[in-house]
């Protein structure tokens, strides 16, 4: 557990009374919860956040949170099965904007941006920033009878949390929108015992988790496979280099317009469109382009040919800056979905073997080219 001294006094809470369709409670309805102190909150997203989940009473939660002022929001919520997924899930939404710290209350569904709950339960005790401006938050009470979750206050339960760079867009608890998150993972927590939190794994959807497995698999797997083939093999294999090569090929293509029918079923746009996206979409449709011009290529063949013709060059051109784009967008994602460092060790592992094959293959063999 993170719990650094500077991070929040409670008496330099600055108090701003802004609650959604609510109104401020007072701090001594909530009183019977466990006092919080920099020793029991729990810090996560490299201290971005601090959080601490008490129990008032049998059906009510305490909740505290503090945020450093760099971020654009942060949240945290619970799924409604009691898992580490994102969604389905109530969350809790703060940000400054800049004169109020706004605390909103939204559900959670797949990978669109989180809608206004119908049924807000929440109530708040009070909301502002340090006297410094290094954090801003508050704490409210929840009612748990109130929100579609699991929680049970008398014993260990898990929580997700969320921290965006952005802020959002408008003041209301409501309408306003925000980007993507930059961190999220989850955390436990037994509010009857103090309300500090252990944990911090990653809370990758599942969706996510097949759309990122399909992209390495193609584009770390099946594409340097089929590179190697027809820059490599064509003497040993015959005729059987381009039906290899054609067939790893296709089959990366197809794992990739999979992977975004895969997300893009569960994505809203306003929420999921960025940097990551634009270079997925570009490798998307250049991909299925070079396929095509395989296809025209082989049409075109001669073998009576003194020399390599423009289009095979660029095939073969094209082809490498599509794989860097794919890179790109693979390392873009995994930074995005906030997943844990084994993504990371299996991308760098993956890329490194495809590089270094490539780099055996030229070193020992040379491009080969068509028998005459």
């Amino acid at each position: 557990m993170v719990t650094p001294s500077n991070l929040w006094k409670l008496g330099l809470l600055t108090l701003a009374s802004f609650s959604h369709h609510t109104v401020a409670q007072s701090a001594d309805s909530a009183s019977a919860s466990t006092p919080v102190t920099d020793e029991n909150l729990s810090c996560f997203a490299d201290d971005q956040l601090c959080v601490n989940i008490s129990r008032v009473n049998t059906n009510t939660a305490r909740v505290t949170i503090r945020c450093q002022s760099s971020v654009g929001w942060c949240s945290i919520g619970h799924n409604d099965n009691g898992s580490a997924q994102m969604a389905p899930s109530t969350v809790y939404v703060l940000w400054n904007d800049g004169s109020d710290i706004v605390l909103s209350q939204r559900e959670a569904t797949s990978r669109s941006l989180p809608q206004a709950s119908d049924n807000v339960a929440y109530r708040v005790v009070d909301l502002g920033t340090t006297e410094n401006g290094s954090m801003f938050g508050g704490t409210f009470t929840i009612d748990i009878t109130a929100v579609p979750n699991s929680l049970d206050l008398n014993q260990e339960n898990t929580f997700i949390y969320a921290v965006g760079d952005d802020t959002p867009s408008g003041s209301s608890p409501s309408t306003a929108t925000f980007n993507r998150h930059t961190a999220t993972g989850n955390f436990q927590v037994n509010p009857s015992e103090a309300g500090s939190a252990t944990g911090g794994g990653s809370a990758v959807s599942t969706s996510t988790i097949i759309h990122g497995a399909l992209m390495i698999a193609a584009w770390l797997f099946l594409t340097p496979a089929g590179i190697f083939v027809a820059r490599f093999l064509k003497p040993k294999l015959g005729v059987w280099w381009f039906r290899l090569h054609l067939g790893l090929l296709l089959l990366a293509v197809i794992a990739t317009i999979a992977a975004y029918v895969v997300i893009f079923t569960q994505a809203n746009p306003h929420f999921s469109i960025g940097v990551h996206s634009y270079v997925g979409i570009a490798v998307l449709v250049l991909s299925i382009l070079q396929v095509g011009l395989g296809f025209v290529i082989d049409r075109l063949f001669d073998p009576k040919r003194m020399g390599v013709p423009w289009w095979d060059m660029l095939h073969w051109w094209a082809g490498r800056l599509i794989f860097v784009l794919a890179v790109v967008a693979i390392g873009l994602g995994i930074a995005a979905s906030g997943a844990g460092i084994e993504w990371w060790i299996a991308f760098g592992v993956l890329l490194a073997g495809s590089l270094a094959a490539m780099v055996f293959g030229q070193v020992m063999v040379g491009q080969q080219h068509h028998k005459e």
